[in-house]
């Protein structure tokens, strides 16, 4: 009886305890939602969407029209119509119809043999890992984009621009009837401003303008991490598995018969395990010594409970550790800010 009440309570405490996991994780959530919606407002454009995951930033900056899109779904250049999940920047920029995307990418984006040759930009870091093309059309065609004032076809590659560009992992870039789409890896409130300041440097760098300094990412709360219910979620799919194939068998282990056999067969008697799991008279290959007919659902309910309760509390351990680490990275981060 005493285990099968040891066990009632430790489930009871791991219940509590992931309710308890839970309303600290949507607390957390909210905080950092809150603090990555007022960083992201900063910029000056308007936001649209979950600040901690898919958003919209649109605006003006510097005069240049921006649309920031954030773990957008975008399809390569070309006809291979692989998609990808990118921070997707779009504005304008008086340059004529080009391409660009990593050498990687080259075969999937122009064929393996390209209709318009390859140009370089002359930066051997940037042309080792990227590739180059621009649009041979006339300038009728290309929307006479050429004359623009300050403009050419590679008035952007500066060194300093290819440098940021190579830096934050751009994915591919387009122009097309003047609009520029710039594909980098997704991003945060920390580097969302980051992005768009690369995003205006390269507008600036296509008009003939020199590209803004590269801006470091600026720090936004604690660092991203773990989920605090994440150890839960793992914890609970492996007591449910085990419920099922796990657990029962820990009813047959010695330490678990002696626990309960006093409860469930009476004083003095013993759990035995038959030669049998289909034997005669058994409860699935367990008996009591005194009474083959004496049911052992309390012995196989509290051995399986206490194993769940087990599992649940020691994923409820690592939860905690993992709200307490992010506890003081806040109060950190708020030290930092009064000073």
């Amino acid at each position: 009886m005493v285990f099968f009440m040891v066990a009632v309570v430790l489930l009871a405490v791991a219940i509590v305890g992931i309710w308890l996991v839970d309303r600290a994780e949507s607390a957390y959530q909210a905080r950092k939602r809150k603090r990555w919606s007022a960083e992201l407002e900063r910029t000056g454009l308007a936001l649209e969407g979950d600040p901690l995951g898919a958003f919209e930033l649109q605006g003006t900056l510097e005069g240049v029209s921006l649309t920031l899109e954030n773990t957008a779904g975008r399809k390569l250049p070309g006809a291979s119509g692989a998609e990808r999940t990118v921070c997707a920047l779009t504005f304008e920029v008086p340059l004529p119809d080009l391409v660009v995307c990593s050498r990687a990418d080259t075969d999937a984006v122009m064929g393996p043999l390209p209709a318009v040759p390859r140009t370089l930009t002359g930066d051997t870091g940037f042309d080792t890992a990227y590739s180059v093309f621009v649009s041979p059309q006339p300038v009728e065609s290309s929307g006479d984009f050429r004359t623009a004032a300050g403009a050419q076809a590679l008035a952007w590659a500066r060194p300093e621009a290819l440098e940021q560009l190579r830096s934050a992992s751009l994915q591919w870039l387009r122009v097309q009837d003047r609009s520029c789409q710039l594909m980098l890896a997704p991003v945060d409130a920390a580097s969302a401003r980051v992005a768009l300041s690369l995003a205006l440097s390269f507008a600036r760098a296509a008009s003939g303008r020199d590209p803004l300094k590269a801006l470091p990412p600026e720090r936004v709360g604690p660092a991203k991490g773990d989920s605090a219910t994440r150890p839960l979620v793992v914890g609970g799919a492996v007591a449910g598995f085990g419920t099922f194939v796990i657990w029962p068998l820990a009813a047959f282990l010695p330490w678990t018969r002696a626990l309960t056999e006093d409860w469930v067969c009476g004083p003095g008697a013993k759990i035995l395990v038959s030669s049998s799991s289909h034997g005669s008279s058994t409860s699935y290959g367990l008996y009591c010594s005194n009474a083959h007919e004496t049911p052992l659902w309390p012995h196989y309910l509290s051995v399986v409970m206490f194993c769940i309760a087990s599992t649940l509390l020691l994923s409820l351990m690592r939860s905690i550790e993992i709200l307490h680490a992010r506890r003081a990275a806040e109060a950190a981060e708020e030290a930092s800010d009064l000073a």
